[in-house]
C-alpha cells in the first residue's frame, strides 16, 4: 500500500507523511512522493538515459549512513502514472548513486502560462545558478531590411547624401560608399531642425533637441480624423498635412507654434483616398489617389481650392508623388508596378516611364539620390521591403533586400560567420554579416530552417508541408520532399547529420534519414502528436528530442522506440545539443520575472555555445540577455527594444561574439555584437 509499516512516504520537501488524513488535509496539491523502505531516507529512482551499464532491476539506494542491506523491492507511488516504472533495458545508473535529500536539494518549478500550470523538474548536476545581470551587453550592429509592405512616405535621402528610411522600431542611416548604418530611436522626419512625425490616429507630433542633445515632445496636436497621409515642409516654414480620412489639405504655420493657417477639403472623393500630396512651385496643390488618379487644384481669387486638371496616371493606387526642382513630378505605382514622369510645365504630359520586375515589387517610395539636382537618379522603396536605385533612363538596381512577408525562419552555420533565412515571400537568403551573398526563390512559403552540422546543406519546412534542401554555398536547389499536409513548423539535423528530424503543425514528429554529404533524403518515420509544435531539439547522444508546443507544453520522444516520452522526470537528466524550446527547468526564469515591467510572454529562446548565456525574445519586441542556466524569477538581464512587434527567432552564432534575431511581421533580421559590459 501507499502508506504502510514498511514503507515510509516522504513529499519533494522531505517532510514525511504519516496517515491518509494528512495526506488529504496537507499535501492534497502535492502530485509526487518517494517511499523508502524501514526507518532511513531513502533515494528515489534516478532514471539516466546516459549510455551506461544496463540495470534491468533498479533498485532503491539507502544513504551511505544508513547500513542496512539495500532493499531491493521496487516501491510505487498512486500519484504517479504506472508507465513512469515500466520496465526498460535503457534504465541505467551511471556515476555514483543519489540519496533522496540530495536529489531533493531543488524543487521541480512550477508555472503558470496563459492559465494552465506546468511543472519542470530539475536536473541532478547543472550549473549553479546565477541572478545577477550578465556581465555582457548587447550592441546592434547592422539592420538587414526595408519596411515597404505596408508604410508610406519612409524613405529620404539627407544633405550628407545618407539614405535614411526606417524598419522595425530603428531608423538607419545608410551611406552607400562607406556602408555604415546608425541607428536611432525615432521615426518619420520632416525637418528644417525640428522633427515632425504623423501618425495613423492623425496626430502631429513636434520633437526638439534640448541642451544635451536629447529629442523630447515639444508639442502634440490631432490634426486629422484618423490618419495623415502626407506632411509637407515648405520652405518658409508652412508645415501642410493631408488626412487620408476626412480628405482635408491643412496648412500649419510652424514659425507661430504650429497655429492652423488655412484648411481645404477635396470634394471630388467620394470613395477614394489621398496616398500622397505635392506642391507645384506656383503654389498649386498636387495629389494622388487610391484609384490611381492624380488631381491639380489651384486656388481661386478668394483663396479657395478648385480643381485645375485631373487624369488617371496609373492602374489602381499611386502610393507616391515627388515635385522635382525643374517641375517634373515623378508618379509610383503600388500595383502597376510602374514609375512615370510627368511635365508640369506642360499641363502634365507624359515623358517618361519605366516598370520594376514582379520579383521587386510595387512602388512604395520615391525619393531624388541627390536633392536639388535634376540628374534623374532616385531611390526607391517597394511594396516587398526592397530598395532600388537607377533612373527612367537606366534599370534599377537592388541595394537593399529586405523579406517581403512574415519571417520567423533563421539559422546560423556550425563553424563560420554565416547565417540563413527563409520567409513567407517564398525567398530564401544566405547572408554574412552586412552582406548578402545568395537569394534563391521557391515554390513554397517557408517557415522553419535548419543547417547541416556540417555545413554543406540547408533545410527548409514549408507552411504547405514540403521539405525543401538547397545547396549551402550556391543557393541551388538540391531535393524537395512531401511531408504531410500540415505546416513544418520547426526543424533540426542530429548531431551526426544523419537525421533530420521535422515538427508539424499537426502534433507529429517526421524523421528522414540523409546521407552524410547532406544531399540524399530518405523518409523515415513518424511519431504521432496532437499539439501544434514550434521548437525542436535534439538530446547529444542523438536518442532524444525535446519539443514545445503553441500552448508552451514541453514534450519529449524517443527517436529508437519511435513514442512520446510520458514521464518528464525520467528526462529532466538529459544533456540537449540545442536548447531553442521556450519552456523547462534551467529557463524557467525568463517567465514571470520580477522585474519585467508587464506579463510578457515569450516567443523565441537560445542559448549560446558556451552554455553561459540565454536570449529570450518576446511578443511585444522586447530582447533580454539572461545568464545561463536562468532558473529565478529574480535573475536580472540586459534589455533592448528595436522591434516593434513579436520577435519570431534568435540565435547566436557559433563563437558567440555575435547574435542574430528577426521579427515576424517586422519581417527584418538584426545583427547583434555581444560585447564585455
Amino acid at each position: 500500500s501507499f502508506i504502510s509499516a514498511r514503507n515510509i512516504t516522504f513529499s519533494l520537501k522531505g517532510q514525511e507523511v504519516r496517515s491518509f488524513s494528512q495526506l488529504r488535509n496537507e499535501f492534497s496539491d502535492v502530485d509526487t512522493f518517494y517511499l523508502s523502505s524501514g526507518g532511513g531516507v531513502g533515494s528515489p529512482l534516478r532514471r539516466s538515459r546516459s549510455r551506461g551499464a544496463l540495470m534491468s532491476n533498479p533498485v532503491l539506494v539507502e544513504p551511505a549512513t544508513d547500513n542496512r542491506a539495500v532493499n531491493k523491492r521496487r516501491a510505487r507511488s498512486k500519484s504517479r502514472p504506472r508507465a513512469l516504472y515500466a520496465a526498460e533495458p535503457e534504465m541505467v545508473r551511471s556515476g555514483s548513486d543519489y540519496t533522496l535529500l540530495e536529489v531533493l536539494k531543488e524543487e521541480p518549478v512550477r508555472l503558470t502560462i496563459r492559465g494552465m500550470r506546468r511543472t519542470f523538474y530539475p536536473p541532478v548536476h547543472h550549473a549553479p545558478p546565477d541572478n545577477s545581470p550578465p556581465d555582457r551587453r548587447l550592441v546592434l550592429d547592422w539592420v538587414h531590411g526595408y519596411r515597404g509592405i505596408d508604410s508610406k512616405k519612409n524613405l529620404w535621402v539627407l544633405p550628407s547624401g545618407e539614405l535614411m528610411y526606417y524598419v522595425a522600431a530603428v531608423v538607419v542611416l545608410y551611406d552607400r560608399d562607406e556602408e555604415p548604418r546608425t541607428q536611432i530611436t525615432s521615426l518619420q522626419f520632416e525637418t528644417e531642425g525640428d522633427v515632425v512625425t504623423a501618425d495613423s490616429d492623425g496626430f502631429i507630433t513636434v520633437y526638439s533637441v534640448d541642451s544635451e542633445g536629447a529629442y523630447f515632445v515639444r508639442l502634440e496636436f490631432e490634426a486629422h480624423t484618423k490618419g495623415i497621409s502626407s506632411l509637407v515642409m515648405l520652405s518658409e516654414g508652412t508645415l501642410l498635412s493631408g488626412g487620408e480620412k476626412d480628405r482635408k489639405i491643412v496648412a500649419w504655420d510652424s514659425l507661430q507654434n504650429y497655429k492652423k493657417i488655412a484648411e481645404a477639403k477635396l470634394t471630388r472623393l467620394t470613395r477614394t483616398q489621398i496616398t500622397s500630396l505635392q506642391f507645384e512651385t506656383e503654389g498649386d496643390v498636387v495629389t494622388a489617389d487610391s484609384d490611381g488618379f492624380i488631381t491639380v487644384y489651384s486656388v481661386d481669387s478668394e483663396g479657395a481650392y478648385f480643381v485645375r486638371l485631373e487624369f488617371e496616371a496609373h492602374t489602381k493606387g499611386i502610393s507616391s508623388l515627388v515635385m522635382l526642382s525643374e517641375g517634373t513630378l515623378l508618379s509610383g505605382g503600388e500595383k502597376d508596378r510602374k514609375i512615370v514622369a510627368w511635365d508640369s510645365l506642360q499641363n502634365y504630359k507624359k515623358i517618361a516611364e519605366a516598370k520594376l520586375a514582379e520579383i521587386n515589387g510595387g512602388v512604395r517610395t520615391i525619393y531624388p539620390q541627390r536633392p536639388g539636382r535634376n540628374d534623374g537618379n532616385i531611390y526607391v522603396g517597394t511594396t516587398r521591403n526592397n530598395i532600388m536605385e537607377g533612373s527612367l533612363q537606366r534599370r534599377f538596381n537592388q541595394i537593399i533586400f529586405g523579406h517581403g512577408r512574415q519571417l520567423s525562419a533563421l539559422a546560423v552555420h556550425p563553424d563560420d560567420e554565416l547565417f540563413a533565412t527563409a520567409g513567407q515571400d517564398k525567398n530564401i537568403a544566405l547572408w554574412k554579416r552586412n552582406k548578402l551573398v545568395w537569394c534563391t526563390q521557391v515554390m513554397y512559403e517557408c517557415v522553419s530552417l535548419t543547417w547541416h552540422p556540417f555545413g554543406v546543406a540547408l533545410a527548409i519546412g514549408s507552411a504547405e508541408g514540403y521539405l525543401i534542401v538547397v545547396n549551402a554555398e550556391t543557393g541551388a536547389l538540391i531535393t524537395t520532399l512531401r511531408v504531410c499536409g500540415s505546416p513544418l513548423t520547426c526543424i533540426a539535423y542530429n548531431p551526426a547529420g544523419d537525421l533530420v528530424a521535422i515538427g508539424s503543425q499537426n502534433g507529429s514528429v517526421y524523421l528522414m534519414r540523409v546521407s552524410r554529404d547532406g544531399i540524399s533524403y530518405k523518409k523515415s518515420n513518424k511519431m504521432r502528436g496532437t499539439q501544434a509544435l514550434t521548437t525542436l531539439d535534439w538530446s547529444t547522444d542523438g536518442n532524444y528530442l525535446q519539443t514545445a508546443t503553441l500552448d508552451y507544453d514541453l514534450t519529449f520522444w524517443d527517436v529508437k522506440t519511435l513514442t512520446p516520452e510520458k514521464s518528464p522526470i525520467a528526462m529532466k537528466d538529459v544533456k540537449w545539443y540545442t536548447f531553442n524550446a521556450t519552456v523547462g527547468y534551467l529557463v524557467s526564469g525568463i517567465w514571470n520575472n520580477r522585474f519585467y515591467p508587464m506579463t510578457s510572454m515569450i516567443s523565441a529562446v537560445n542559448r549560446s555555445a558556451a552554455h553561459d548565456l540565454l536570449i529570450a525574445g518576446d511578443v511585444d519586441g522586447y530582447l533580454r540577455l539572461f545568464r545561463y542556466p536562468c532558473i529565478s524569477p529574480k535573475a536580472e538581464y540586459s534589455e533592448e527594444k528595436v522591434y516593434s512587434g513579436q520577435i519570431n527567432a534568435a540565435r547566436f552564432m557559433f563563437n558567440d561574439r555575435n547574435l542574430v534575431t528577426v521579427g515576424g511581421s517586422d519581417a527584418t533580421l538584426m545583427l547583434w555584437e555581444v560585447v564585455d559590459d
